[in-house]
């Protein structure tokens, strides 16, 4: 199978379906947040660890909101994030 029909497949709003429960308590108010942290997650296991003012771009998102995003993702240990330089490298927990 394709990696690419798989990705159209299954999208990035399905796979925050599946993980509703856990994203919930993230964020109970806001769908779209959920969305977000799903995205941001398929990124980092697609391009692996990467500057976070780069993943704000890639995401589309300000920095100021990613930033927020990521603080919540660390505390369930979904990501890591590391200082380099003047900026951070965001990455999946448990990977390198």
């Amino acid at each position: 199978m394709d990696v690419d029909i798989v990705k159209k497949a299954i999208t990035a709003e399905r796979l925050a379906e599946d993980m509703e429960l856990d994203l919930l308590e993230l964020f109970p108010k806001n769908r779209e947040l959920r969305v977000q942290a799903v995205r941001l997650l398929m990124h980092l296991e697609e391009s692996g660890p990467t500057k976070q003012l780069a993943l704000a771009e890639a995401l589309d998102m300000e920095p100021y909101a990613l930033s927020r995003l990521l603080t919540k993702l660390e505390l369930r240990r979904y990501v890591t994030r590391r200082r380099a330089g003047n900026g951070k490298i965001v990455g999946l927990a448990g990977k390198r």
